[in-house]
C-alpha cells in the first residue's frame, strides 16, 4: 500500500464523503509533523549547531599564533581537549547522535592539532602531507562510526588532499587532474547510491551534496578541457565518461521520479554547450547569441521537466 500523503488525502476530500474532522485528523496523523518530530528536530539541530559553534570558536582560538603561550601549552591544550572529548564519548552515556557528533568534532581537532604543531616547529611540510595525515589519522574513526558528516568531512580532505598532491607532488596537467577529480568524485557518488539501493542508511542530503559536488568538479573538467586540450585523445575519454556517468544519472531519476539530477545535469549542459559554442564561434554578436540559446535552452527544460512531474504526480 502507498503511503498516505497530502496529495492522497486532498484526492479523498474531493471525491469522498470523508468528514472534515476525520480529514484534519489524518492530516495531523500523516501529513503534518508532531511535537515529537519537532522536538526531535529542534534538540538535533541545536546540539549540531552548539558542537559546531564550539569547535569553530576552538579552531580560530588555537589559529592564533600567540607569543606569550609556550609551545608545550598550546599542544597540551589541544591534546588535553582532545583526550577529554575521547573520554566523554568513550564513558559517557550518551546518544549515538551526540556521540557522533563529538567525535566529529575531535576529527576537526585533529586537523588543528596537525596544523598548530606544523606552525611550531616549521616543519616545511606541504599543504599536501597536512592533509594526508588529517585524513589517515581519522579513518578508523569514519569506518568505525559510519556517520554522515564524518563521511562528508572525509570526502572534503580527500579531495583535497588529491589537489594539493597534483600541485605540489605529482605536477599533473589540468586535464589529469580534472580526470582524477571526476573519476573519484563519481566513484563516491556512485557507491553512495548503491550502498542506499542494498537498504544501508545512505541520508538523502549527503547524496544530493556528493552529487552536486560532482557534477560540479565534471563541469570544471569538460569547460577546462574545451578551452585548453580539445584535441586531446584524453579530452574525448573524458567527455565520454561524463557522458555515461550523466546519463545513468538521469536513468535512476527516472526510476525514482525526482528532477533533481535532470535539473543538475540540464545546468551542467548549458554551461558546457555554452563553452563549446564561445569556442566554435568567435564573432561580434557571440554574447546576444549565447543569451538566446541559454534562453531557449532552459525555457524547453523546464517544460519537459513540468510535465514528466506531472506524470509522475498523476
Amino acid at each position: 500500500m502507498n503511503k498516505i500523503n497530502r496529495k492522497l488525502l486532498e484526492f479523498l476530500a474531493e471525491h469522498s464523503a470523508i468528514s472534515n474532522k476525520e480529514l484534519t485528523a489524518l492530516f495531523e496523523k500523516e501529513v503534518y509533523p508532531s511535537s515529537d518530530s519537532w522536538y526531535r528536530f529542534l534538540r538535533t539541530t541545536t546540539l549540531a549547531l552548539g558542537i559546531g559553534f564550539c569547535t569553530l570558536g576552538m579552531l580560530f582560538f588555537f589559529a592564533y599564533n600567540w607569543e606569550n603561550i609556550h609551545k608545550f601549552v598550546k599542544i597540551g591544550l589541544i591534546e588535553g581537549l582532545l583526550i577529554g572529548i575521547l573520554v566523554v564519548i568513550q564513558y559517557a552515556k550518551l546518544k549515538t547522535d551526540l556521540k557522533n557528533m563529538l567525535l566529529t568534532a575531535a576529527a576537526i581537532i585533529i586537523g588543528v592539532l596537525f596544523a598548530v604543531f606544523g606552525q611550531i616547529y616549521q616543519t616545511g611540510a606541504n599543504a599536501y602531507d597536512f592533509f594526508l595525515g588529517w585524513t589517515l589519522a581519522i579513518t578508523c574513526w569514519v569506518l568505525l562510526s559510519d556517520y554522515a558528516p564524518l563521511w562528508l568531512l572525509f570526502i572534503v580532505l580527500i579531495n583535497t588532499t588529491a589537489y594539493f598532491y597534483s600541485e605540489q607532488v605529482a605536477l599533473w596537467s589540468s586535464l589529469e587532474t580534472s580526470s582524477v577529480f571526476i573519476l573519484g568524485n563519481g566513484l563516491f557518488v556512485c557507491s553512495a547510491l548503491y550502498l542506499k539501493r542494498k537498504g544501508n542508511h545512505v541520508p538523502n542530503w549527503l547524496i544530493r551534496i556528493l552529487s552536486v559536488g560532482a557534477v560540479f568538479v565534471m563541469t570544471l573538467g569538460i569547460v577546462n578541457g574545451i578551452h585548453t586540450a580539445i584535441d586531446d585523445l584524453l579530452f574525448f575519454v573524458l567527455l565520454s565518461i561524463v557522458t555515461v556517468l550523466y546519463s545513468l544519472a538521469l536513468l535512476y531519476g527516472y526510476q525514482e521520479k525526482s528532477t533533481f539530477y535532470p535539473v543538475l545535469i540540464t545546468l551542467s549542459f548549458m554551461i558546457i554547450s555554452t563553452n563549446f559554442l564561445i569556442r566554435a564561434f568567435e564573432f561580434g554578436n557571440t554574447f546576444l547569441f549565447l543569451s538566446f540559446y541559454n534562453l531557449i535552452v532552459a525555457s524547453i527544460a523546464t517544460r519537459q521537466l513540468l510535465k514528466l512531474q506531472q506524470t509522475w504526480n498523476a
